[in-house]
């Protein structure tokens, strides 16, 4: 039985962009779930249409941003985001990070970088997914091995809850001489003056939303503050309401203190690495590891504990070839089987010109690599005859009106870098503000119209006007020649 396809949400406000985007969708093998233009609509089509992912533009018109859209669309579906935007100042990203993306496509697109972004974001998702249900198992076994658990009987007024049964010794968490917790009230007797907010809000919460976990600190008698992690579920009746809680404590004040050196480290790299998505390899100063996530450790079959600690990086790839913040293909190595592709785009963290550190982002290029070489493969057959013609021309996948191939005279006569012309959008070349050029262009991509006089814009802003003229492609039919003439 054929799997189902992969089911994608395009959400878009330039009609041009957007008939692009899902043509190529199609092309690669997935399925539009639908399209919006709006924030709004975004929202309520992924209500009504389940997508399995969402391509959501960060700069849209309307009432709500593809931000905000986005935001809202994950508080009430588990469904990744991938933000496509043309660009995107430190403000915009730090708003978009806030919402945990899971991939960034820059405009204009090409089919490689369209489908890399959604197969990386496919992977991670589900490597998330798996991630969450191992929590999970872990969250039940931190209730039969925590320090101290109990189960209370919840009441509409707090005053009216009631100890059901506890478990281990209360003295962790009340003090010595306790009896255990009577009700949830208990906790913010004893809870350190700073942490006395987060754990109400917290307690209040899970009367509602059913589970949960925090850590905060406590002062007990003349004692130094110690640090409890509280992981506690709530148990709804038929009715709706909520009337049993169970919760585990364990004391992890040793384990905090431990962490402190590791902590500051990770708060000085914490808003980069949170930005990753694939592998991350994170080194100190002098290289040590101090970080690895769990993509890593799927990749590889090498665990935490050998990675961390270790000046580990060279275990994994060849770091000789690495030139610092220059993105390179390599193999990455496993325990068992051979290196797989990987793309490795490096980045140090220099503060007052002193070296602080470096992380490592690996993204597997393995289904990439394949439909790659088949797509160049055809690609090739064209290109030592394009090269050769003597006329100013421009190869355009008429799908996506990408640029796939330009002749140095195409470049010379638009005033553009030809090494910056393949795979960039044919429509850069137009003035976006003149759409009577604009349409020009479109309806001669298209084939609508075979040759008109257009004003491009030449790489140094100015205008200039062509002759532009479009030709099929034998046995090509997704590829037209467009030819441009000083006028």
């Amino acid at each position: 039985m054929k799997a189902p396809a992969y089911r994608i949400l395009l959400v878009e406000d330039e009609p041009i962009i957007a008939a692009g985007i899902a043509t190529k969708l199609k092309q690669l093998g997935y399925e539009l779930a639908g399209q919006a233009a709006s924030g709004e609509n975004a929202v309520r089509l992924a209500e009504s249409t389940e997508p399995d992912l969402v391509l959501m533009d960060i700069s849209l018109e309307g009432r709500i941003d593809g931000i905000e859209a986005a935001g809202r669309i994950r508080t009430k579906r588990d469904v990744p985001v991938i933000f496509l935007t043309a660009y995107a100042d430190e403000t915009t990203v730090a708003r978009a990070t806030s919402h945990d993306p899971f991939g960034y496509v820059v405009k204009p697109i090409t089919d490689r970088e369209l489908y890399g972004a959604i197969e990386v974001s496919r992977h991670r998702y589900e490597l998330d997914r798996e991630i969450r249900q191992r929590e999970e198992r872990y969250r039940m076994l931190t209730e039969v091995l925590s320090d101290y658990a109990f189960g209370l009987t919840i009441g509409e007024d707090p005053a009216d809850d009631r100890c059901e049964w506890s478990v281990g010794s209360p003295a962790i968490l009340l003090g010595h001489g306790s009896e255990g917790v009577s009700g949830l009230g208990d906790l913010l007797k004893v809870c350190h003056p700073d942490d006395a907010t987060r754990l109400r809000a917290y307690l209040q919460e899970l009367r509602s939303l059913g589970s949960g976990r925090l850590e905060f600190r406590t002062l007990i008698e003349a004692e130094q503050p110690r640090w409890i992690k509280i992981d506690a579920r709530t148990v709804k009746e038929r009715a709706g309401n909520v009337a049993h809680l169970y919760a585990a404590c364990q004391d992890v004040t040793d384990l905090r203190q431990a962490e402190a050196t590791l902590e500051e480290r990770e708060i000085e790299l914490g808003r980069i690495v949170q930005t990753m998505q694939q592998g991350i390899w994170v080194g100190d100063a002098d290289g040590v590891c101090i970080y690895v996530n769990e993509a890593v450790v799927e990749m590889t079959g090498y665990t935490r504990d050998e990675l961390v600690g270790e000046r580990s990086l060279p275990t994994l790839i060849d770091a000789d070839t690495a030139k610092p913040d220059h993105p390179f293909e390599t193999g990455l190595n496993s325990r068992h089987g051979p290196p797989r592709p990987v793309l490795v785009t490096p980045r140090v963290v220099v503060e007052d010109g002193r070296l602080r550190g470096s992380f490592y982002l690996i993204t597997d290029l393995s289904q990439q690599n394949a439909r790659y070489r088949r797509s160049e493969r055809q690609r090739n057959m064209l290109d030592a005859a394009f090269r050769a013609l003597p006329v100013s021309g421009a190869l355009v996948d008429v799908s996506s009106n990408t640029i796939v191939r330009a002749t140095e005279s195409f470049a010379v006569a638009t005033g553009r870098d030809a090494t910056k012309l393949d795979g960039s959008g044919l429509f850069a070349l137009v003035d976006y503000r003149d759409l009577d050029q604009l349409n020009l262009v479109v309806a001669i991509a298209s084939g609508r119209l075979s040759r008109a006089e257009v004003a491009l814009r030449t790489g140094e802003g100015e205008t200039r006007r062509f002759l532009v003229e479009s030709r099929s492609i034998p046995d090509e039919p997704g590829l037209i020649l467009l030819t441009v003439e000083a006028v």
